[in-house]
């Protein structure tokens, strides 16, 4: 009741920028990844329409593979986990 009396706005954030940025080329949008930005625990993602953007299904079908393990050893363990994921699940499209 306290904050409806105050008309605010709140909000709750759920992703870190990690797992979301996984979840977003998860998604493979018809855009490409202009800038993700981090400050505490807020972060923001800037997106740029491109209809043209090829999906990682698109480039499985010209021969593309999901990179090895031994590739994304310069990743971060989350980044490098969900890599992996993305990749284990474009392969059994």
């Amino acid at each position: 009741e306290q904050f409806r009396a105050e008309r605010t706005r709140n909000h709750f954030h759920v992703w870190e920028l990690e797992t979301f940025l996984a979840f977003l080329f998860a998604l493979e949008p018809p855009a490409d990844l202009v800038s993700a930005h981090q400050v505490d625990h807020e972060f923001a993602v800037i997106l740029s329409k491109n209809p043209n953007k090829l999906t990682w299904r698109a480039w499985t079908d010209l021969g593309a593979e999901p990179l090895a393990s031994e590739d994304v050893a310069l990743l971060g363990e989350s980044a490098k986990n969900a890599a992996l994921e993305a990749a284990r699940g474009a392969a059994q499209r």
